[in-house]
């Protein structure tokens, strides 16, 4: 084979890879059924969900003793309607701050603030429109995304605000329909969103108003099929979010507190989802940022 078919071979493979790596992040689709045909919702559970009361109330943090050669502070927290961990999350190294601390409150403060003011109205529609507090779905924007970058797409498939994958939003989408917890409203929606052909790729969750309002239903998803309390078991829903809703049932761990929780599966392979819960709802975390600094309380 001379040099000259061989490079242009090895050019060939390397287009079409290149091809099939984009069209796998960018392009890969799941099917739902949005179709509004002989479709009747369940009034009744409808009610009973758009029914959810909640209102969340500032927690006041103290620092009962400060750490010592890096150890972290024990804190200790008054008020509030949530749980709050006092657990902190570990830094790595002393030149690598976590992502929520004391260091960080400030500009995390700021991003968070920005993703309010960018978002706040899709925000207010999806929390109406699912019944899902705000509150809820800024902390997920906001450990998840952070800067708020509606393109970014992770390593695992997870894209943009919510880093919410097809699979989720297509499986989350069918399951509420067959069991007619959505209007025909909410259908003709994401009809109008996802197109006639009702598929939902990666692109189409690159937009705000779709992935906000598929992370809420979501969100959703995880109250009605554990039965959570929108309140008091805000952790649970966090990590059902975080972790697949099923996780807490196959483990066994669905009535541990917030630490123990935390406590359960830090060092574990689930551990992504206990630091999950500590920059949601540890010291300077998300909610604390949200709720405290912001006054988010609805």
């Amino acid at each position: 084979m001379n040099k000259v078919i061989k490079g242009f071979l090895i050019l060939f493979s390397v287009i079409v890879i290149a091809l099939g790596s984009w069209y796998f992040i960018n392009q890969s689709t799941k099917k739902a059924d949005l179709s509004t045909d002989n479709y009747t919702p369940d009034d009744k559970l409808i009610a009973e969900i758009k029914g959810r009361v909640w209102e969340f109330a500032e927690a006041q943090e103290t620092v009962i003793s400060q750490g010592i050669n890096g150890s972290p502070d024990i804190v200790s927290f008054s008020g509030g309607s949530f749980p709050m961990t006092k657990i902190v999350e570990k830094r790595s190294s002393k030149d690598k701050p976590t992502k929520f601390d004391a260091t960080e409150r400030a500009n995390n403060k700021v991003l968070i603030q920005k993703l309010i003011d960018k978002h706040g109205t899709l925000v207010k529609q999806a929390s109406e429109r699912f019944s899902i507090p705000a509150l809820y779905i800024y902390v997920v924007m906001s450990v998840e995304n952070t800067e708020g970058k509606t393109n970014y797409v992770s390593p695992g498939g997870f894209v943009g605000l919510m880093q919410i994958d097809t699979s989720s939003a297509a499986d989350t989408l069918t399951t509420q329909k067959k069991r007619k917890l959505l209007t025909v409203s909410d259908l003709q929606f994401f009809q109008k969103k996802l197109g006639s052909i009702t598929q939902v790729s990666k692109n189409a969750l690159k937009d705000a108003e779709t992935n906000i309002n598929a992370g809420a239903l979501h969100l959703s998803e995880m109250i009605v099929d554990n039965k959570f309390d929108v309140v008091k078991d805000i952790h649970k829903i966090f990590f059902s979010y975080n972790r697949g809703k099923n996780r807490m049932d196959n483990d066994g761990t669905k009535a541990l507190s917030l630490d123990g929780l935390i406590n359960r599966y830090l060092g574990t392979v689930h551990t992504v989802g206990a630091e999950y819960l500590i920059r949601a709802l540890g010291p300077h975390g998300a909610a604390d940022i949200l709720v405290n600094d912001l006054g988010i309380t609805s």
